[in-house]
């Protein structure tokens, strides 16, 4: 009985707190749009949309982020947001 009562006190928050988390992640989570190397291969850049109050872009290139848009409002449509280099094979 008496550890039925103790799995019970600490089950139901850590339930509970998984919960609240995934959800979090669900609403406040993100998305990437695009991935697109370059015409040599040498860098990779990421469009990664950003979900939750508004909707905002992230353009990362080889892992350090580039630009962050500002606030668009949350739509479900699609933004036509894409990346695209240009052939001098430069940032």
């Amino acid at each position: 009985m008496k550890l039925n009562k103790l799995v019970f006190l600490f089950l139901v928050p850590a339930v509970f707190l998984a919960l609240i988390v995934g959800l979090f992640f669900l609403i406040f989570g993100s998305t990437t749009i695009e991935t697109k190397y370059n015409v040599a291969e040498t860098h990779k850049a990421k469009l990664v949309r950003h979900d939750g109050i508004d909707v905002n872009f992230k353009v990362v290139v080889d892992g350090e982020p580039v630009y962050w848009s500002a606030d668009f409002a949350p739509v479900k449509e699609d933004f036509r947001e894409h990346l695209i280099w240009d052939k001098t094979l430069a940032i």
